[in-house]
């Protein structure tokens, strides 16, 4: 009886970490989709502050606030373009 105790205890253990692995799965790729996006959306407006930049003449501030990025960005987005 013990035993048989013993070992039910250590098939839900089994079984617990199977399913925290797989929900951890899910999860990072979920976390990853989210990630990707952002990264894509960043590389979208940093290409277009320079493509205003560079065709209109802007400053890369002002192509910024002609993009509406809020002022608490642009100094983080100014780190990521090249020098002009």
């Amino acid at each position: 009886m013990c035993q048989a105790i013993i070992e039910l205890k250590e098939e839900a253990r089994a079984a617990g970490k199977r399913e925290g692995k797989r929900e951890g799965i899910r999860e990072g790729k979920r976390e990853g989709i989210r990630e990707g996006k952002r990264e894509g959306k960043l590389e979208t407006l940093l290409a277009n502050i320079r493509s205003l930049s560079k065709t209109m003449g802007l400053s890369y501030e002002e192509a910024m606030k002609a993009l509406r990025v809020p002022k608490a960005k642009r100094e983080e987005l100014l780190k990521m373009l090249p020098a002009t």
